[in-house]
């Protein structure tokens, strides 16, 4: 169950950079991205950036993990849905010249 959230939710956050990306940088010139590319991004930044708790017993307490992936599904989503109505937004108002 938690893998096809993850899944889901890597997705997700593939869709919202593949959006800004065209929104944003192809514009500029920088070629566009397709979700696969967007999502291989996010895995490369997340395993450069990833770090490692101090507290080994509780870095590798399963309760904890699965807290922290339903708290992270619900601000992904979320916080995706904001990212990617901000992102428009922006996007129109540079349409406009602004």
């Amino acid at each position: 169950m938690l893998f096809v959230l993850e899944l889901a939710l890597l997705i997700w956050r593939g869709f919202v950079i593949k959006m800004l990306w065209g929104w944003f940088l192809v514009p500029l010139g920088v070629p566009a991205v397709s979700i696969a590319v967007a999502c291989g991004l996010l895995v490369l930044v997340a395993l450069a950036t990833q770090k490692i708790s101090d507290n080994v017993e509780t870095y590798y307490s399963r309760a904890k993990y699965n807290d922290k992936i339903v708290i992270a599904s619900v601000f992904w989503g979320v916080g995706g849905l904001a990212m990617l109505l901000f992102g428009y937004g922006f996007h129109l108002l540079a349409g406009l010249g602004y």
